[in-house]
């Protein structure tokens, strides 16, 4: 779903005193008049990737991203967010094809806000460096959410993590596990039916979000 260059949109709200920021990172073609129609909040800012042709962003991250370079992305993404956002204390990381339901999101905003140690997605295996055993303490790249402390010891972490792996998801859970251990992290799984992946559809509304238009016809 991901492709070789990225943008980042920036989703930010304030609800019932909570600062928390839903960042999408999506193809360089993925579109901007559609991201726009997500900006139902005031505070919502853009960040993009070097070669990204979008009319505006808040923050450029003067970096291109491939295949190779996902875990990098994720490592300058969240520094540039806990730079550009000092008041946040909640990130949500998602790709292009996601759609949450925003009320869900609101609450599981209040919960890490309030736990301060957690992470939240739909958990995944990563390998433990003990021995290699496999144990569930990543989240799936697609949507995981995360506090303020765990973002900024991912960041300071990162540069030591001696894992190979280049996916963003696995990269983070693999870090924040061996690295962080001091925030006493907290996981919580994900509500799959408030979150909509590639499709979005109820009642009479049926919407592709993963819409390839070199293979497929918009009708």
């Amino acid at each position: 779903m991901l492709g070789l260059l990225y943008s980042f949109l920036l989703l930010s709200a304030a609800h019932q005193c909570l600062a928390y920021t839903l960042l999408y990172s999506s193809p360089h073609n993925s579109s901007y008049a559609f991201l726009q129609q997500l900006r139902i909040h005031d505070f919502t800012k853009t960040v993009c990737a070097e070669d990204m042709i979008y009319p505006w962003c808040d923050i450029d991250l003067k970096q291109r991203y491939n295949s190779k370079s996902r875990h990098v992305r994720t490592v300058d993404i969240l520094k540039a967010a806990l730079q550009a956002l000092p008041h946040e204390e909640v990130f949500f990381i998602a790709e292009d094809g996601i759609l949450p339901d925003i009320d869900y999101i609101a609450d599981v905003a209040e919960a890490i806000q309030t736990s301060g140690k957690m992470y939240w997605g739909a958990a995944t295996n990563c390998s433990m460096p003990q021995d290699g055993s496999k144990a569930p303490v990543c989240m799936q790249e697609d949507f995981y959410g995360l506090s303020r402390p765990m973002a900024s010891c991912f960041v300071q972490a990162a540069s030591h993590n001696a894992t190979d792996s280049v996916n963003q998801s696995t990269f983070f859970g693999d870090t924040v596990y061996q690295h962080c251990k001091h925030l006493d992290i907290e996981y919580k799984y994900r509500n799959e039916s408030l979150i909509w992946k590639k499709v979005f559809h109820d009642m009479n509304k049926c919407v592709n979000l993963n819409f390839s238009p070199e293979t497929e016809k918009c009708f």
